[in-house]
């Protein structure tokens, strides 16, 4: 297992993090015969990468709501975690070697778990490093919580600059003048071509409305007009 160098805080820094973690939690959680407070600690490893996968679950998603406050502290949280598994992983490296050189491979995978006491340093040591990594997760959770109530804000101002915008809109269309079917309830236009009625929606000026109904209203007469009155039909059939 490399030790992770953490660079500038990258996404590929978090993954290398919880990728040694892993490895980290495999070694001790599963290894038989281990102390239990050896496998809590693997335990704990287990929880802390379920809290790495959300940070970088959070930056990957939400890399633009994290203020620059925020971001800095993610990563002091991340350095501190990447050092505190490099420091186990040097001790879990280091007793491997040792023990390879002197019994083989195969004495490292069947003494790791009743040796593992040795090389992480005691119970003491032991439950030291599975405090640092509460300590860990807790800081991550609260800046992870910290960036949301910085995007909910961010929401939260836009919404307040929307309903200004829509307020604006609404002035503009209330001082416009009403539709005519506001005015005057239940008036209609009625179409005798189609026998279909139409209720009105616009404001038309006088001048307009006269233009159009001038040409209606001359057809109007022109048909009347030559139209011949019934006496004059009686009169042509009797003569």
């Amino acid at each position: 297992m490399p030790i992770v160098a953490f660079t500038a805080g990258s996404l590929g820094d978090i993954l290398a993090i919880i990728d040694l973690a892993n490895q980290l939690r495999t070694a001790l959680c599963e290894s038989k015969g281990a102390p239990a407070e050896v496998k809590a600690l693997g335990s704990d490893l287990e929880d802390f990468v379920s809290v790495l996968k959300q940070a970088n679950l959070a930056l990957l998603l939400h890399r633009s709501n994290f203020e620059p406050e925020t971001r800095k502290e993610i990563k002091a949280c991340l350095e501190r975690c990447a050092a505190t598994l490099n420091s186990i992983q040097h001790r879990v490296a280091v007793f491997a070697t040792r023990l390879a050189a002197r019994h083989g491979r195969q004495a490292v995978r069947a003494y790791f778990a009743a040796l593992s006491w040795r090389f992480l340093g005691g119970r003491k040591e032991v439950e030291d490093l599975r405090a640092r990594l509460s300590k860990h997760a807790s800081l991550i959770h609260m800046w992870l919580s910290l960036s949301q109530c910085n995007g909910q804000r961010a929401l939260h101002d836009t919404a307040e600059r929307t309903e200004v915008a829509v307020e604006g809109i609404l002035c503009v269309v209330q001082s416009r003048p009403p539709p005519v079917a506001s005015r005057f309830p239940g008036f209609e236009l009625y179409d005798e071509a189609t026998n279909t009625s139409y209720q009105a929606f616009a404001v038309v000026p006088v001048h307009l409305m006269s233009a159009y109904l001038e040409p209606l209203i001359v057809n109007q007469l022109r048909s009347v007009m030559w139209d011949p009155p019934e006496f004059l039909e009686d009169a042509s059939m009797i003569g």
